[in-house]
């Protein structure tokens, strides 16, 4: 979560028992009973006023302050790597980086370039490099 105003939000909107937060499922319910959308990333958003305006918050953010999780400057990451499935045991708090690592470890990321040798692809490098210098010195 970028905003700490929002966090902050967060927390006081759970503090008030603003839903029914189901940690062992990640089933979160509102008045108008179970809610929310999936956002164009694929995780589920629920839109919620207070004071008058409104946010959205991701389920999992919901359940992971729910469950006692602080995540504030960090990122929550689903360790089966399955953005639907929120609950709290499957949510865990990392850096940017660590998170970004884990997709890769988990095949849910694959490296860009198609080259296996490290070295294959630094030559590639430098062939495009000598290239572009030939071409702007000709």
């Amino acid at each position: 979560m970028k905003s700490a105003i929002k966090y902050k939000i967060l927390k006081e909107l759970i503090k008030l028992e603003r839903w029914d937060i189901n940690l062992d499922t990640g089933i979160i319910t509102g008045q108008k009973g179970v809610a929310g959308y999936p956002d164009k990333r694929g995780y589920l958003t629920f839109n919620t006023t207070y004071k008058g305006k409104v946010y959205n918050f991701k389920n999992h953010q919901i359940v992971a302050m729910a469950g006692g999780l602080e995540f504030l400057g960090w990122t929550i990451n689903h360790k089966n790597g399955i953005k639907k499935q929120n609950m709290f045991s499957n949510l865990e708090v990392m850096t940017y980086s660590q998170q970004n690592k884990h997709a890769y470890d988990i095949g849910l990321k694959q490296p860009h370039h198609k080259s296996i040798n490290n070295g294959e692809l630094n030559g590639m490098c430098d062939k495009r490099r000598k290239e572009r210098e030939l071409s702007n010195n000709g």
